[in-house]
């Protein structure tokens, strides 16, 4: 289970599969304060946020993710492709495809040698390695999503394959997606073992049987539901 403690929040927010935890900021100034607290800690910055397995600080990035802006997340940003990328490479030292590699080179290494003879000075070159045949072919995640909520679940997949993510904090999902659609979400994630947080900035609708939440109202009072 990961802990994620603030000083100045009484209850700590207990990340768990068997409950979806909302924290819900109603003062405006407070809300942009703790996103910016938040991003900071997954940033690596010194931050009010600590994250804890049992009694052991963690980096949240090392296990986690956050994604601040609902309209602005893309499953081929350069995180995500560096990520592919090693994961690919370490695949290829693992498996039986080297040979086939080494094929590729020599033939284009016999159509070099033969269109370096146009020229009358020498050339030299270097022999692909699979980092460059994935840059030079665009290897990216491919986009097989039709809704926002697809987006989402593909994002959650991609991260979890490659990075092992084991929780994820979204801010202001409410506003983008209905009760139906966070209960798919919220069986997806329980399948995948992966802990969701989120934050919002008012209680947009009465929390579903699975939601607790830390209420932080207007005058910065701590009201908790769902909390046995």
């Amino acid at each position: 289970m990961i802990t994620i403690a603030n000083p100045y929040i009484e209850t700590h927010q207990e990340l768990s599969e068997e409950f979806v935890s909302l924290l819900i900021v109603e003062c405006p100034h407070e809300f942009y304060r703790i996103i910016t607290e938040m991003t900071k800690s997954f940033n690596g910055e010194l931050s009010d946020f600590t994250f804890w397995q049992d009694d052991e600080q963690i980096k949240p990035d090392k296990y986690g993710d956050m994604i601040v802006n609902a309209f602005s997340f893309d499953l081929t940003d350069k995180k995500i492709v560096t990520l592919l990328y090693k994961k690919l490479h370490n695949n290829y030292n693992e498996s039986d495809l080297i040979p086939q590699l080494n094929k590729i080179n020599a033939n284009i290494g016999f159509f070099l040698q033969e269109l370096f003879q146009t020229v009358d000075f020498a050339l030299d070159y270097a022999e692909l390695t699979p980092d460059d045949v994935f840059k030079i072919c665009s290897v990216k995640p491919s986009i097989v999503y039709d809704s926002f909520l697809e987006k989402i679940i593909c994002y959650i997949n991609i991260l979890v394959e490659l990075k092992n993510t084991r929780f994820f904090v979204f801010v202001g999902l409410k506003d983008v997606l209905n009760d139906d659609d966070l209960k798919l979400l919220y069986n997806h994630c329980a399948l995948k073992k992966v802990c969701l947080l989120l934050v919002e900035s008012s209680k947009k609708r009465p929390l579903l049987s699975f939601e607790r939440a830390i209420i932080i109202t207007d005058d910065l009072c701590e009201i908790v539901e769902n909390y046995d």
